[in-house]
């Protein structure tokens, strides 16, 4: 079993280990054992202590924790009016890259090619008080008309 579609890929290897200890009855049918695929779902009912809530970093916080960066190439169809692209992204402890999504809504291609160039980041750790702690924070990346370094098909379109 292999838990897919986490939104923490930091709980996926315990909720594996915990459904590799369960025991279960054969499935039958007309006494001839069966495989049965299923789709197996845990549902959380949580509160968030504010006080242990996870750091949100702005754009230029987490720009200071990159060690390492790569810009997007942008589909050549990108929208004109889309003039920013703003992404969420977790850090674990490491500073590795644990999580991105959309911010807002856009096409499904500019999302792609601003995670394939965010997948390349290297980060350092966000320390506080000595300790690292797994952060999120949201990344923007200015689109085709943006004021900023900008990629269409790997062509360098402005600068800034």
């Amino acid at each position: 079993m292999w838990p897919g579609g986490c939104d923490n890929a930091g709980l996926e290897d315990s909720l594996r280990d915990q459904v590799r200890k369960w025991k279960l009855q054969p499935a039958v049918a007309n006494l001839i054992a069966v495989q049965i695929n299923a789709l197996v779902t845990f549902k959380f009912n949580a509160t968030q202590d504010q006080a242990k809530a996870l750091p949100t970093l702005s754009d230029f916080e987490v720009r200071k924790l990159a060690a390492y960066t790569a810009a997007p190439s942008f589909p050549r169809d990108t929208p004109g009016e889309l003039k920013a692209v703003i992404i969420k992204i977790s850090l674990d402890e490491t500073g590795k890259l644990t999580g991105a999504g959309p911010a807002s809504e856009m096409p499904k291609d500019v999302f792609l090619a601003v995670y394939q160039a965010v997948a390349q980041w290297r980060f350092h750790p966000y320390v506080v008080n000595g300790k690292a702690q797994y952060v999120r924070g949201t990344l923007r990346f200015p689109s085709v008309n943006g004021p900023l370094g900008c990629r269409v098909g790997g062509v360098l379109l402005c600068s800034g």
